[in-house]
């Protein structure tokens, strides 16, 4: 979009994660067993984020009640809280308490998870992805904004086609039935968010600061430059034409014409 209009982007500041507190390590058991309900056999899915209607979060549940052995945990609050807190129990496979949770909270729980779901279409950048790559889950979020900027779809993620529960379906379940997949898969995740600390983050952000810096020094110079140039070329030109006047009223003279001898009959006869 940047091109289309004559702007040349060089280089995009990304968005970091605080890997200090998202890390693989808040992994925990009792947060686990809370959220599958104690079912030691099985395998979780984590949504984290607002409850409401835009996030479609209806897809996921579908897709979800499709594979047996398969929990939902929706995590956050918003309008849609108590349509899904209704749903909440063991025999839905769903865990659903809306509330807001702090950092360390959510570190806990997407750790304890087996993988992170989403269905919105309305992702800008999809901050959970990078919370959960940097606590070792993959993902498997729809092929739309934001999260085709974020995920590698077969490397750290699969990225289904949007409103489509089957497709949504399909990559759980491989994800869910492939234990080695789903094991690379977890540690290309945590590679992906490598170089994205907010350190690594804040020093790219200073180095591209201080090229812009330059670029603008290099500009001011530039455009100084340009118009001692422009003035160099205008001083001959006016020289010359003040020259090339005074030989035409040399010689205008030299005829018996007066310039000024003729203005002033001119003004006399008005």
């Amino acid at each position: 979009k940047l091109t289309k209009q004559g702007l040349i982007c060089e280089h995009i500041i990304r968005t970091s994660v605080d890997l200090n507190i998202f890390n693989p390590s808040r992994r925990s058991q009792d947060k686990r067993n809370e959220l599958t309900f104690g079912d030691p056999n099985a395998f979780l899915c984590v949504y984290v984020g607002r409850l409401s209607r835009e996030k479609r979060i209806d897809v996921i549940i579908d897709a979800i009640r499709k594979i047996d052995g398969v929990y939902l945990a929706i995590i956050g609050d918003g309008p849609s809280g108590t349509i899904y807190s209704k749903m909440h129990g063991k025999s839905n496979r769903l865990y659903c308490l809306p509330k807001f949770l702090n950092h360390d909270e959510l570190a806990e729980i997407y750790a304890s998870s087996d993988l992170h779901v989403s269905a919105s279409e309305f992702e800008t950048l999809g901050n959970t992805v990078l919370e959960s790559f940097a606590c070792g889950v993959p993902v498997v979020v729809p092929k739309t904004q934001g999260f085709c900027d974020t995920v590698s779809h077969g490397v750290n993620g699969y990225l289904f086609q949007p409103r489509d529960s089957d497709s949504a379906k399909s990559y759980i379940e491989k994800l869910y039935l492939n234990k080695n997949e789903r094991q690379q898969f977890q540690n290309n995740a945590i590679k992906s968010v490598e170089n994205r600390s907010i350190q690594a983050v804040v020093h790219d952000l200073l180095i591209w600061y201080k090229k812009g810096q330059t670029n603008r020094s290099n500009n001011k110079y530039i455009n100084l430059l340009g118009r001692q140039i422009v003035l160099l070329a205008f001083v001959p030109f006016a020289v010359t034409c003040l020259a090339g006047y005074d030989i035409v009223m040399y010689i205008l003279m030299a005829c018996g014409y007066s310039p000024v001898e003729n203005l002033e009959k001119k003004s006399k006869d008005l």
